[in-house]
């Protein structure tokens, strides 16, 4: 034929809203969004308005206690928007109810949601959320949108699936059996009427353990039982409970086996990020508590022993302190000729955070960061660094340019120490990934549905995280959502239901895996979703889970022969301890000869304290 053929363009939900209609305004940067909320908040705060929503903040708050709020405060308008609830509507709603306290609440929320869209006008801009709304509003969607194909979409916003309305060809793809189509509407998204039932799930499917190690075990030997079956890219390891990445890796790695986590961390995880943390802190008061951190930072120690051609720096720190009982180090109080490496020491930190110290401009401030930054990072190659760090190096020019643009937009008059605490708020908050690299995929619980693995196995099925339960929201309640129509537990309930159903029907292999205790010895409920099935098979899971695979006895590493230490034994003439207090019988289950040491010999920990 003469005509060629286009290849679709793939979208995600985040972005399909805005190729279907044409915003007239820009719309605001997440800073620009964010300095809005907070300043709108020290207004009426200043104006008493504040009252009904924050009753005992502090009279004169620094900007970050504004942003910590501004950042609820903006969370919940997206939420509310994207099931197109404005808070106007919520105030409504607890009215109606006869919730006064709650309604004056909203009332607050209201007159400020009010006047936030009311300032991003001024300043001709659009927020996404409300851009969106006034397009459904105003049917901006054109009739001549290109066909849509929805692949999984099972959990859209009321605003999305009301965008998707105007678009005359539309399909939705669904992995479900036909006989389930009631529990969807023509968007391909789960129905709010019909909640999607949790599968029935073999018994011979489900492995319980007695804790999180042996979890870990189990699943490797699970692994080792498919005997190469499955290679790394048909093998994923999905994890509703992220607390247990780590154990996981750890577990892979102990074996050999490479994995891959597509996040490296958080930013404010970061070495680079703790680092100026410290720094900040160290402006503020030059205490030993402070200091002693900051010369354990595993980068600044490695820069001052560099820097000064000496190690041995935290001991000497620590013998000085230890002499001399300082409440706070600095060169003026540590005598140089009697004790030059602590002296020297502190003349580098001081000389380190001075353009920080002495800015006097918000520029001047953000210089001397990438001063800082630059003297103890500058020289080390970008093999010698982590995912994560080579991350915050790399997103603080975007963090800083980003806030200075906001605050310059929308003629904020600003503080330095305002400044730095907001930088650090906005470069902390974004995430670092990890390079792409061969070896098992270890995802989330919302990933999970969209990889191409063939076998599946599911580790930390517990109940609380599989499904989600959020509970105690100071603006949003789950009894108050479910009566919106927004998110709430039931929903996300049903959608793991779903997830859990798409499982069976998609992979060649499932497992689960469920410890019975966390790492403080809490107990653990396996999942109400795995809870399905007749009588008979639910009665066995329970008895399986009152009787898990014990804890498991692991080998020791192969360790050097010779060693200099030695590891004092308990002996008879220590004598036996005289009373036992509660805390007592915890400490020996955990550990016996931790308690010999601490309740018998009675040793303490050494710190810097």
């Amino acid at each position: 034929s003469d005509k060629a053929f286009l290849p679709p363009e793939v979208v995600t939900t985040g972005t399909l809203a805005e190729s279907l209609y044409r915003p007239d305004k820009p719309f605001a940067s997440e800073e620009v969004q964010l300095l809005t909320w907070a300043t709108l908040l020290q207004e009426f705060h200043t104006g008493e308005k504040l009252l009904s929503l924050v009753p005992k903040a502090p009279k004169a708050a620094p900007l970050s206690f504004w942003i910590d709020l501004a950042t609820r405060l903006g969370r919940l308008h997206r939420e509310l928007a994207g099931d197109q609830i404005n808070f106007a509507t919520v105030q409504q709603h607890c009215i109606k109810q006869g919730l006064e306290l709650e309604a004056r609440r909203w009332a607050t929320l209201t007159e400020l949601q009010n006047a936030y869209l009311q300032r991003l006008n001024d300043q001709e801009l659009w927020d996404k959320q409300t851009a969106r709304l006034f397009a459904v509003e105003h049917h901006e969607v054109p009739e001549s949108s290109p066909t849509i194909v929805l692949a999984g979409t099972v959990d859209l916003t009321q605003t999305l699936r009301s965008l998707i309305s105007h678009v005359p060809d539309v399909y939705a793809l669904v992995l479900a059996d036909e006989s389930d189509s009631q529990y969807f509407d023509e968007t391909g998204s789960l129905s709010a009427k019909d909640r999607f039932p949790a599968p029935c799930i073999s018994h011979d499917n489900i492995t319980f353990s007695s804790d999180i190690s042996s979890t870990c075990f189990q699943m490797m030997r699970h692994i080792a039982s498919y005997d190469g079956a499955y290679d790394s890219n048909n093998l994923l390891i999905a994890l509703p409970n992220e607390n247990h990445i780590p154990f996981v890796q750890s577990e892979l790695e102990t074996h050999g086996v490479p994995n891959f986590f597509p996040i490296a961390g958080k930013t404010h995880e970061s070495t680079p990020y703790s680092l100026l943390a410290l720094v900040l802190q160290f402006i503020e008061t030059q205490s030993y508590e402070i200091v002693a951190q900051l010369v354990r930072h595993s980068d600044l120690q490695m820069w001052l022993e560099t820097e000064l051609g000496k190690d041995g720096i935290c001991a000497t720190l620590d013998k000085y302190f230890n002499d001399h009982l300082a409440t706070e180090l600095t060169t003026t109080r540590i005598d140089e000729e009697r004790h030059p490496l602590a002296h020297h020491t502190l003349l580098s930190l001081e000389e380190l955070a001075q353009p920080i110290r002495d800015a006097a401009t918000v520029s001047e401030a953000i210089d001397g960061v990438f001063s800082l930054l630059n003297l103890v990072y500058g020289n080390r190659k970008p093999h010698s660094l982590t995912s994560l760090e080579l991350h915050a190096l790399t997103t603080a020019t975007g963090a800083s340019s980003g806030l200075i643009e906001a605050i310059n937009r929308l003629e904020i008059s600003i503080s330095v120490k305002d400044f730095l605490d907001a930088f650090m708020q906005n470069w902390g908050s974004g995430d670092a990934s990890t390079p792409v690299t061969d070896g098992v995929d270890l995802r989330g619980w919302l990933e999970m549905p969209f990889h191409s693995a063939k076998a599946v196995l599911v580790f930390g099925a517990n109940e609380g995280v599989l499904p989600r339960n959020i509970s105690g929201d100071a603006f949003l309640p789950d009894t108050l959502r479910s009566e919106l129509g927004v998110e709430d537990n039931n929903r996300r309930s049903a959608r793991d239901a779903y997830y859990l159903n798409a499982l069976m029907q998609a992979r060649v292999e499932t497992h689960y895996f469920i410890p019975t205790f966390d790492t403080a010895g809490d107990t653990l409920l396996p999942s109400r979703l795995l809870l399905s099935g007749d009588a008979e098979d639910i009665a066995t899971r329970i008895k399986a889970f009152d009787s898990p695979t014990p804890s498991v006895t692991r080998e020791p590493a192969t360790l050097s022969s010779q060693t200099s230490h030695q590891v004092p034994l308990p002996v008879k003439s220590a004598g036996n301890p005289t009373k036992l207090g509660v805390g007592h019988f915890r400490d020996y289950l955990q550990c016996p000869y931790r308690y010999y040491l601490k309740h018998v010999l009675h040793l303490k920990h050494i710190d810097d304290q």
